[in-house]
């Protein structure tokens, strides 16, 4: 406590619906998209400042409220994408590369404590970050890809295994059901 998963949750309710359209947008019209996301943005990235724990709930209804969740997640990590994109179109590449792991990150943190579900969206979410920044990676300088692959190292130790991941559905299912 404080736990930034409470933060996503509340930033991907925050997220505009049309987030997932942004790679067919113009730049005019993606500026428009980033600032329409930027509170949600905000507090996302406040979120990723603290450490954070799917808070599981042992009861039949969790999993429905729970999906709901975790579709806006989804669309946080495209206005993190949306931002990168952005920044990209207006020659700011570390920024962008700040961005594209920014969702990346929040596919690290939306996994853990969760059970399947979560991993498999957090292993989802983590994956709509790496894509641009995998584009990106031959166009940066030494320093920035230095610094953007050790946060990738850093991510991948924090990672909750399989192991684990498996141990808390089968907790949860047993708890539930």
């Amino acid at each position: 406590s404080p736990n930034g998963y409470d933060s996503f949750v509340q930033a991907g309710a925050q997220a505009q619906k049309q987030t997932g359209d942004f790679a067919k947008m113009n730049q005019e019209d993606l500026r428009s998209l980033v600032e329409a996301n930027s509170n949600a943005l905000q507090v996302a990235r406040a979120g990723l400042a603290q450490k954070s724990r799917v808070p599981v709930e042992f009861s039949q209804t969790y999993i429905s409220a729970h999906m709901e969740d975790l579709a806006r997640m989804k669309l946080l990590a495209y206005a993190f994408v949306a931002e990168g994109r952005l920044a990209e179109m207006e020659q700011r590449t570390n920024d962008a590369v700040r961005c594209y792991l920014d969702a990346a990150r929040l596919g690290v943190e939306l996994r853990r404590g969760g059970v399947l579900i979560d991993a498999l969206v957090g292993f989802g979410t983590e994956t709509i970050g790496e894509a641009p920044l995998q584009r990106l990676v031959p166009n940066l300088d030494a320093k920035t890809s230095a610094e953007a692959a050790r946060e990738l190292e850093t991510l991948n130790v924090d990672k909750e295994s399989w192991e684990q991941i498996l141990q808390n559905e089968k907790y949860w299912s047993r708890r539930t059901f």
